[in-house]
C-alpha cells in the first residue's frame, strides 16, 4: 500500500472481530474462528471496507487465538485493499506488504 499510496497516504481500522467458534477436538488441540472487519481509507477520505475469516488450531488457547484473530484481519485487510484496483489485488506483493505489515504488530 505504501508504494501505490505512499507512507502515511493511508490508514486501516478494525471495525468489527468475533469469535464464532471455540472447541477442543478429540487431539486436544483448540480449535478457534473469528470474523473481521477491516476498513482502509486513504489520505483523501476514499475507503474500503471488507471482511475476512481465520481460523486457528493449537495446543494453546492463546496462541489458537492469536493465529485465528490475525488471519481474519490480515483477510479481511486484503480484501478490502483489493477495491483500490488490481496493483492492491490479492497478488504476491499484497501478500509481502500484508506479512510485513502483520510482523511490525507483533
Amino acid at each position: 500500500m505504501n508504494a501505490v499510496f505512499g507512507f502515511g497516504g493511508w490508514s486501516s481500522r478494525i471495525t468489527m472481530e468475533r469469535m464464532v467458534q471455540c472447541e477442543k477436538d478429540d487431539r486436544g488441540r483448540w480449535n478457534i474462528g473469528y470474523l473481521a472487519t477491516v476498513k482502509v481509507t486513504l489520505r483523501n477520505g476514499v475507503s474500503h471496507e471488507d471482511c475476512g475469516s481465520g481460523d486457528g488450531i493449537n495446543e494453546s488457547k492463546v496462541k489458537a487465538h492469536e493465529k485465528a484473530m490475525k488471519s481474519a484481519v490480515t483477510d479481511a485487510m486484503k480484501r478490502a485493499a483489493r477495491h483500490f484496483g488490481e496493483r492492491l489485488g490479492n497478488g504476491k506483493a499484497m501478500d509481502d506488504f500484508i506479512d510485513a505489515l502483520m510482523s511490525v504488530s507483533r
